[in-house]
């Protein structure tokens, strides 16, 4: 991943292989900033999910809820 190629990142918490918060450290050496969204619908109560530039959403995601999740991160991002 390039950086500043992506504006942000959408995963799944439980994946065969890696998990959410394996995307999450991956990205987050690339490029601390870029907003992460985690979508679960297992319960999340670590602690990776409550640090700067991380959402969570339960699913079934809507995707009125998705897209102003979406636009407040963009609107936060912080300046390289």
């Amino acid at each position: 991943m390039a950086k500043d190629k992506y504006k942000i990142v959408l995963t799944d918490l439980l994946m065969s292989g890696m998990s959410g918060w394996d995307v999450l450290e991956a990205v987050r050496l690339r490029d601390p900033h870029i907003p992460i969204i985690v979508i679960t619908g297992a319960p999340v109560s670590d602690a990776l999910a409550s640090q700067p530039g991380v959402a969570v959403l339960k699913k079934p995601v809507d995707v009125t809820a998705l897209n102003t999740m979406i636009q407040r991160m963009l609107n936060r991002r912080s300046p390289v």
